[in-house]
């Protein structure tokens, strides 16, 4: 699925306001990922750094939606399987009701990959933007001090 992901993207900069958008198309939809600068960061505006935090965000926007199109397949598929199982004509070692179960099976761990995708990746922005935000504060302090000696 990632694969999919970058095949379809765009980044809208503007760097008066200092906002970067992430434009992704999935699936026939379209998600979005936005990266604000903050007014005291102004001066440290990157292009890059805002296409990454908006392309992350987006990213987010997509595994949610791809896990929830999958909860609602695993929904259907376990609807079915509970009709039929109570069934007096059950047999649960046919082949329907094992690839039933093995298709459950299937998009429960897909579900689960996709929440420990979306923790990762909220992880990894979250650790990002504070390790820039450490950077800048100390660039801020290393310029105030080069001025102080000059």
């Amino acid at each position: 699925m990632k694969q999919e992901i970058y095949k379809d993207l765009e980044f809208d900069f503007d760097e008066e306001l200092g906002t970067t958008t992430c434009i992704m198309k999935y699936d026939n939809h379209v998600f979005y990922g936005r990266a604000y600068c903050a007014k005291e960061d102004m001066d440290y505006l990157s292009k890059k750094t805002g296409q990454e935090i908006a392309f992350n965000r987006a990213t987010v926007e997509v595994l949610r939606y791809e896990k929830n199109r999958l909860t609602n397949e695993l929904n259907g598929l376990k609807s079915l399987y509970y009709s039929i199982k109570h069934s007096k004509r059950y047999n649960p070692k046919s082949y329907e009701a094992i690839m039933l179960r093995h298709q459950m099976n299937m998009r429960d761990n897909d579900i689960t990959q996709l929440k420990i995708d979306i923790k990762t990746t909220k992880q990894y922005l979250k650790n990002y933007i504070d390790q820039k935000d450490k950077a800048y504060k100390l660039w801020r302090k290393n310029k105030k001090e080069q001025d102080n000696t000059n």
